[in-house]
């Protein structure tokens, strides 16, 4: 990547109906903005023509998250992108691609893969591309080098089907424990580029983690993938509460906001406070 200008990280985004803001989204914006000097930008992709997208804001790096169903889309994507432009870099996340992770060995036109938290590692692997030094050791990022031999195979024989693969536990890093040094979520991208502006709820969470078992929800699953991971940490994260009402009142600030939605899987019982 040249050094005269930031490198560009291009969102994926479906303008799906959701009324939830996509705050994963929102993180790992903030995250490359702060950390790594990346710009970022959106594409919402009912709505933006792909190759006009490509042409303007001309990316190093395609990311997409999803959930499983959603993950189609974001895979068909990602083909059309090869197919009109080699050059950007492209890395998926989200729930789905966790728990699936040999999507790498299926689809050809991935580049990376993250599971699990991908706090520190969407970073380091941003670092890495801006360096030039090696992703292939960063821990959650599974890459076209290291896949063979950081996914395991328990059926063996060479099979490359959707839920064949997991991740070796030991080249997952423990739950983020220090929430408190994230930055505030971008919420400018999103709300500057979409009618998420004017829907004057807007949503974010004092926690994260879950420790039921509920049989509609994946966060037992996600638990599951914690054992056997060196220091783990412990399954529920809490903001400190002045660390919560900062951003409150920085977003409240800047945006009309009419309704506040706590999106966590737990509403959170605060530590008390010395």
């Amino acid at each position: 990547m040249g050094t005269s200008t930031k490198p560009k990280i291009l969102f994926g985004m479906r303008d799906d109906g959701d009324m939830t803001e996509p705050m994963n989204i929102m993180l790992l914006s903030a995250l490359a903005k702060k950390n790594a000097n990346y710009q970022t930008g959106l594409w919402v992709m009912e709505r933006d023509d792909l190759a006009q997208t490509l042409k303007k804001f001309r990316p190093d790096v395609i990311a997409f998250s999803g959930i499983t169903g959603s993950h189609k889309y974001y895979l068909e994507a990602a083909g059309r992108i090869k197919a009109m432009d080699k050059h950007p870099e492209i890395i998926v996340g989200g729930p789905h691609f966790t728990f699936f992770p040999g999507e790498i060995l299926r689809h050809p036109y991935i580049d990376a893969l993250c599971v699990g938290e991908g706090d520190d590692a969407w970073v380091e692997w941003l670092q890495a591309l801006q360096n030039n030094t090696n992703p292939n050791e960063i821990p959650n990022i599974i890459t076209r080098e290291n896949m063979e031999q950081v996914l395991k195979n328990p059926k063996g024989q060479g099979s490359v089907g959707m839920v064949d693969y997991s991740v070796d536990p030991k080249f997952m890093r423990g739950r983020k424990t220090d929430l408190d040094n994230l930055p505030f979520l971008d919420r400018g991208l999103i709300y500057d580029n979409t009618e998420f502006l004017y829907r004057y709820k807007r949503t974010l969470m004092a926690s994260r983690g879950c420790p039921f078992r509920c049989t509609y929800c994946f966060e037992h699953q996600w638990n599951e993938l914690y054992r056997g991971v060196r220091n783990p940490g412990a399954i529920r994260q809490l903001y400190s509460v002045d660390r919560l009402l900062d951003e409150l009142e920085d977003f409240t600030k800047r945006y009309d906001t009419r309704f506040i939605k706590f999106y966590d899987d737990v509403f959170p019982p605060f530590p008390n406070v010395k």
